[in-house]
C-alpha cells in the first residue's frame, strides 16, 4: 500500500513537471513561434476534416472567403498576454524597469488608459504581473467598461461579474470621494467568494466602494422597489443605477485561443439554448437602468444569435437605442459593425426557415427595418484584426422605462403566502451599524463623513467593523428594498486580527 502511495506521488510529480516545463516553453518562445504547440486549423491546411464550428463561420458568412485563412490561422496560436496597469506608481516601475527589456514585444493599447499587450514573459515580468496592482485582462474584455466611460459619482452594477476583471475596471473610476460605488454580482456562491478574493486585495479605498451579492441575475433585487409590489403600479418603481455591466454566460466560442477543445466541442445549439436566458439578464438589466444611463452588452462569440438577436430583443421593448462607439474611445482597434440579417442553423448546420417552438421568433432577423439599421452600430471584434479574441459588445442607452406587462401588474412573482420575501439566505447576510466608541484610531476614522462602519453581528465591536463608503452604506442598509440583497462581502478586509 505505502509503495503504491509513493508511485503515485511520484506520479504526480512528474506530471507538474512536465505541465510546469510547456509553460516555460510558451513563455520563452515569441508569439508566432508557437504554431507547433497548437494544432492548426483543419480548414486552413486543406484537410478533410472540417470542425463543425469552421463550416458554421464559413456557411453563416461572418467572415469574407478572402479573409477565412487568416482567421482560423489567428485562432489556432496562442492569445498575446494582456494586462492593465491600476496605479501610478506600477505603471512608473513598468516604464522604467520592464518595458526596456520587451519593447519590441510590447504594445500599447491606445484609448484604454494604463493598458498593454506583449507576446512573451519574463521572470520578472511574470512576478510583476501578480501584483494586485495589475489586472490581468484580455484586449476586447477591457472595452465594455470604456465604453461606459464611468464617472467617480455614478453607481455601477456589474450582473455577471466573475472573474472580476472588469469589476476592478470600473472600480478604478469611482475611487474618489463623489458618491459613486460598484455592485458586483454573480450567481454561483463558489464564483462569488472567488470574486470576492480578488477584488477585496484592491487599495482600501476602492475596497471601500465595493459590494459583493449573490443572485440569479435575471430576478436581480432593486433595493428602491418596496417587499411587495404595488398593484396599480404599472411602470414599476424608480431605477437604481447609472452605467451596468451586462457580460452575460455565452457559448465562449470567441476564446478559442485560450481554450482549444472549443474547436471539436462546439454546436450552434448551445448557443440557441442560451439566448434566452441572456436576454432576460439583459431586459433586468434595462429594468434597474436610470434614463439617460447607459448598459453595455456583452458576449466573447461570435454566434449573432447570442449577439444581435439578443440586442434586436432589447430594441424591440422601445426602452433602448443603441449608441455608435466614438473613435476617441477605441483609439488604434480595429472594428467590424454589428449584422443585420443572420442564418439561424440547427447542429446539421442546415438553415431553419420558418419559426417553430424549438426555433422561437426571437432567433431570426428582425423585419423592422430600423432595428436592421440600428444594430450596424453594435461592436464585433475578430482575432485577425486585433491580435485578439472575439468579442461582440453593444453600447445601449435607456430612453424611456421598460414597462411591466398588463397580466403581471399586482401579481407577487411565484411566491406564496408562507414564503419569505427575500431569498433563503439572505438572513445570514444582514449588515449592522457598528457603534462609534473603540480604539483611537476607529474614533478618528469614524469623524470622516464619507465612511460609515459596519458589522455582521449586532454585537460587534468596533474592530471588528468595516468602514464602507457613505453612499455604499446607503444603497445596502437605507433603501426600502436593501434587505433584498444577499451580501458575500463589503468594504476592505479587516487589519486586525482580533
Amino acid at each position: 500500500h505505502t509503495e503504491r502511495q509513493k508511485c503515485r506521488r511520484r506520479s504526480r510529480s512528474k506530471s507538474l513537471v512536465r505541465a510546469k516545463k510547456r509553460r516555460e516553453s510558451l513563455d520563452k518562445d515569441v508569439h508566432h513561434a508557437h504554431d507547433a504547440a497548437y494544432p492548426s486549423s483543419p480548414y486552413e491546411s486543406g484537410s478533410q476534416k472540417v470542425s463543425l464550428f469552421e463550416e458554421y463561420i464559413r456557411k453563416q458568412g461572418l467572415i469574407p472567403q478572402r479573409e477565412l485563412a487568416c482567421f482560423f490561422r489567428t485562432l489556432s496560436k496562442p492569445l498575446p498576454v494582456s494586462f492593465r496597469i491600476r496605479s501610478e506608481e506600477a505603471k512608473e516601475e513598468f516604464l522604467s524597469k520592464h518595458l526596456p527589456n520587451v519593447r519590441h514585444l510590447a504594445k500599447e493599447l491606445k484609448g484604454i488608459d494604463g493598458a498593454w499587450q506583449i507576446l512573451l514573459l519574463s521572470d520578472d515580468l511574470r512576478s510583476f504581473l501578480s501584483s494586485p496592482e495589475i489586472s490581468r485582462q484580455e484586449m476586447v474584455s477591457m472595452l465594455p467598461v470604456q465604453f461606459l466611460q464611468i464617472q467617480p459619482h455614478h453607481l455601477v452594477l456589474d450582473m455577471c461579474a466573475s472573474p472580476g476583471s472588469k469589476t476592478l475596471q470600473a472600480l478604478d473610476s469611482v475611487t474618489n470621494a463623489s458618491g459613486g460605488f460598484v455592485i458586483a454580482n454573480d450567481t454561483d456562491p463558489r464564483r462569488a467568494y472567488v470574486l470576492a478574493n480578488r477584488c477585496r486585495k484592491s487599495q482600501p479605498m476602492q475596497a471601500q466602494r465595493l459590494a459583493i451579492v449573490c443572485h440569479n441575475a435575471t430576478k436581480f433585487p432593486n433595493v428602491l422597489a418596496p417587499l411587495r409590489r404595488k398593484s396599480n403600479n404599472r411602470c414599476g418603481s424608480p431605477s437604481p443605477y447609472d452605467r451596468i455591466i451586462c457580460d452575460v454566460p455565452c457559448s465562449g466560442d470567441g476564446t478559442l485561443r485560450k481554450d482549444i477543445k472549443v474547436w471539436k466541442t462546439w454546436h450552434p445549439s448551445y448557443g440557441i439554448g442560451l439566448n434566452s436566458l441572456q436576454l432576460r439578464i439583459a431586459k433586468r438589466g434595462i429594468a434597474l437602468l436610470k434614463i439617460g444611463g447607459y448598459m453595455t452588452y456583452s458576449t466573447c462569440s461570435f454566434h449573432p444569435i447570442e449577439d444581435e438577436a439578443v440586442v434586436a430583443g432589447l430594441l424591440q421593448t422601445g426602452s433602448v437605442e443603441i449608441v455608435q462607439v466614438s473613435q476617441e474611445l477605441l483609439g488604434n482597434i480595429k472594428i467590424r459593425p454589428g449584422l443585420q440579417s443572420w442564418k439561424v442553423l440547427d447542429d446539421e448546420l442546415e438553415e431553419v426557415k420558418e419559426p417553430s417552438r424549438e426555433y422561437p421568433t426571437r432567433l431570426f432577423p428582425p423585419q423592422d427595418r430600423k432595428i436592421q439599421t440600428e444594430l450596424r452600430k453594435c461592436v464585433r471584434l475578430f482575432p485577425q484584426d486585433n491580435d485578439t479574441g472575439g468579442f461582440f459588445i453593444a453600447l445601449l442607452k435607456k430612453i424611456r422605462e421598460l414597462r411591466v406587462p398588463a397580466n403581471m401588474i399586482g401579481k407577487p412573482g411565484r411566491r406564496n403566502s408562507k414564503t419569505k420575501l427575500v431569498t433563503p439566505t439572505a438572513a445570514h447576510h444582514i449588515l449592522y451599524p457598528a457603534t462609534s466608541s473603540g480604539t483611537a484610531e476607529h474614533q478618528s476614522q469614524q469623524e470622516d463623513s464619507s465612511l460609515r462602519f459596519v458589522s455582521r453581528s449586532e454585537q460587534a465591536v468596533p474592530d471588528k467593523s468595516v468602514g464602507i463608503s457613505s453612499s455604499l452604506y446607503r444603497h445596502l442598509m437605507e433603501e426600502v428594498g436593501s434587505i433584498k440583497l444577499n451580501l458575500v462581502c463589503v468594504g476592505p478586509p479587516r487589519t486586525n486580527s482580533r
